[in-house]
């Protein structure tokens, strides 16, 4: 900068010689003022002429040359700033002199794209004088021509409209060079759906994905409607979306929302049962049913096939959307096998508590009292006591094996209280019965016997009273019991006979004392070998509580006659056809007859549960009938009466 403003100083001398006035020089002669003026001017040529060596030896060395530096310095001419390509170039042009635009790399950008086009707009840099500078890019939008630009921010290709890119290069000596750039964004493209499909079923709650860069409408079912909102109602939908534009394109799609699982009904997840099983599986888009038995797969009418064959069961509900539900169950009809074991073991007496261990062959229920093992293959209980019991015992599926627990060989060498028990008999009796696990020393009004392994004494008692019983047992313990009877009227001891034939039931009557006056169609038993007196009665309908009273010279009986088993009619039963299809194709046929009253087995057919209806599929023959097929089944009561039930199908 030094050496320019010599410059300038000596440009300015020379203009300022060149104005010097005339009248300076008035009283000089012409040639005084010829010589003096050449002096000046040859003193300012060799001047510039030494200046100009020196900045031609500085080139020599690698420096700028001084033309150059005077073209740098020089202000740009009227010409060169209204020239719209800018000329100007750094100091990185080759030696050969070649040209380089430094703006070549703006030539690739489009004129137009595609609204949401990835576009990377190409950066500009350059060497100013040993220091690389890059171009400041700067941008102006409109959304259209008729609009003013407004500055904004970036290069946004999901704003429909005309961008105008400006690239700006700032040098260090101040020199700015610019170049602009007209982008436009169009939008071609119809509206896209990027998450919903025509006729797609979908099972999870939907946040509309749109990909539309024009203004844009959502209609919902015919009904504008926020895209921010999920769509989490089940049902059918039809979603419209248009663009807000004078001839605005749509896309329509219609799907299904089925968040609902199927339903399965006739059995629980996880369940376990001894009888046979009919599943009904209900949903709206039901699509499939899967039944495995043992892991293998087994055929499967939904709501008709009967399951009933032992197994590890898995029923798989899918619907159209992909919604499925899987249950597994049991079936188990076979009764456990138990065995049971004592610790100690029986072989002697103890004066230990005695453990009880019930093992099975399956899982078993909890049984209250006991301990179930944690597999649930064992029950065990400990007994302090000596016990007679019955334990009745329940695998998971609800099948039950009663089996006895004897533990009669504990001695504590102490007292312990045998059990008393009293029953009321016919004629006003009681039955006293004392049951020990030990042999007992009773007076002779007593009976004794031995039943499951204990000794069991029994007395009659015909009038009310008490009475202490002594005792003593086997190892010399001894006690006392108190039986108090308390003898009122008690109805009598009927029994009855049904003749299989014709159905007719006989009600018998026994009394201690003979009857002076005998009831009214009642007739006594000359043939009654048994304790007492009987009469009977033969009855051809049912009784529902008839009181016949029986009067001795002793005491009147009362009896309560009821009979119910008594049942001639045939039953009433019905045929019900349904078809099994696949494509509108009939495949079989399910018949399913319906009385009401039990019924017993047909075979072909399955019974019921609740014994009141059998059913039978006919599967499709391989050469099809034109003609309706008749046919007809026999159900049969309990009582052996029947009913003819005729039915007809056909496969067109």
């Amino acid at each position: 900068m030094e050496k320019n403003k010599d410059k300038k100083k000596t440009t300015k001398v020379v203009k300022e010689q060149d104005e010097i006035k005339k009248s300076d020089y008035e009283n000089e002669s012409d040639t005084k003022k010829i010589i003096i003026v050449a002096l000046i001017l040859a003193l300012l040529i060799g001047g510039f002429a030494y200046v100009r060596s020196l900045e031609h030896k500085k080139k020599d060395d690698g420096k700028k040359t001084e033309e150059q530096v005077d073209k740098e310095d020089e202000e740009p001419t009227i010409e060169e700033n209204n020239n719209p390509s800018n000329s100007y170039q750094p100091t990185t042009t080759p030696s050969n002199n070649k040209v380089v635009d430094i703006w070549e790399e703006l030539k690739n950008i489009p004129s137009t794209v595609e609204a949401g086009d990835d576009i990377t707009l190409p950066e500009i840099k350059v060497n100013d004088n040993g220091e690389q500078i890059s171009a400041l890019i700067s941008y102006q939008y409109r959304a259209n021509i008729d609009e003013e630009y407004d500055t904004v921010n970036e290069f946004d290709t999901t704003r429909i409209g005309e961008y105008l890119i400006t690239y700006t290069l700032s040098y260090k000596d101040g020199k700015i060079e610019t170049k602009e750039v007209i982008v436009i964004v169009n939008d071609t493209i119809e509206p896209i759906i990027n998450n919903v499909s025509d006729g797609v079923y979908y099972n999870q709650d939907i946040l509309l994905d749109i990909t539309e860069y024009s203004p844009y409408i959502v209609e919902l079912n015919g009904v504008e409607y926020d895209e921010t909102l999920p769509i989490n109602v089940d049902g059918e939908y039809t979603l419209t979306v248009t663009e807000d534009t004078e001839d605005g394109r749509s896309i329509t799609v219609t799907f299904i929302l089925d968040k609902t699982l199927p339903t399965i009904d006739g059995v629980e997840d996880n369940g376990i049962y001894n009888s046979a099983k009919i599943i009904n599986v209900t949903d709206t888009n039901l699509d499939t049913i899967l039944v495995t038995k043992d892991e293998e797969e087994v055929s499967f009418a939904n709501g008709v096939t009967s399951i009933a064959e032992d197994g590890e069961y898995q029923i798989t509900a899918t619907d159209k959307a992909g919604n499925t539900v899987t249950y597994s169950f049991i079936i188990d009809t076979a009764l456990p096998l138990l065995d049971v074991t004592y610790t100690p073991d029986n072989s002697e007496l103890t004066n230990e508590s005695v453990v009880v261990t019930i093992t099975a062959n399956e899982e078993l229920q909890a049984l209250a009292g006991w301990t179930l093992a944690e597999d649930k293959l064992s029950l065990t209980k400990e007994y302090t006591e000596n016990t007679i019991e019955t334990i009745v015992v329940k695998d998971l599926a609800g099948n039950i094996v009663n089996i006895d627990v004897v533990v009669d060989y504990i001695d504590y060498n102490v007292s312990f209280n045998p059990k008393l028990t009293l029953e009321n008999l016919v004629a006003n009796k009681v039955k006293a019965t004392i049951t020990s696990l030990k042999q007992l020393m009773l007076d002779g009004t007593w009976t004794e016997s031995i039943e499951n392994g204990l000794y069991k004494y029994e007395k009659i008692y015909s009038e009310s009273g008490l009475e202490i019983v002594n005792y003593e047992d086997s190892e010399g313990n001894t006690g006392s019991i108190e039986v108090n009877i308390n003898i009122t009227l008690n109805n009598l001891f009927v029994t009855y006979d049904q003749d299989a034939i014709t159905q007719n039931v006989k009600a018998f009557v026994t009394t201690e004392e003979e009857v002076i006056d005998i009831p009214v169609g009642w007739t006594k038993d000359d043939e009654y070998l048994g304790t007492g007196y009987r009469y009977y009665k033969e009855y051809t309908e049912n009784v529902d509580y008839e009181v016949v009273e029986f009067v001795t010279d002793v005491k009147t009986y009362v009896a309560t006659i009821i009979i119910d088993s008594i049942d001639r009619e045939d039953p009433v039963a019905e045929a019900d056809i349904t078809y099994i299809k696949e494509s509108d194709e009939k495949k079989s046929v399910v018949i399913t007859v319906t009385a009401n009253e039990e019924i017993t087995a047909v075979e072909g057919w399955s019974l019921s549960e609740d014994k009141k209806s059998i059913l039978k599929i006919v599967t499709k023959p391989a050469v099809v009938p034109t003609e309706e097929q008749e046919d007809s089944v026999t159900v049969t009561d309990l009582k052996g009466n029947d009913t003819v039930v005729e039915y007809s199908y056909n496969w067109n």
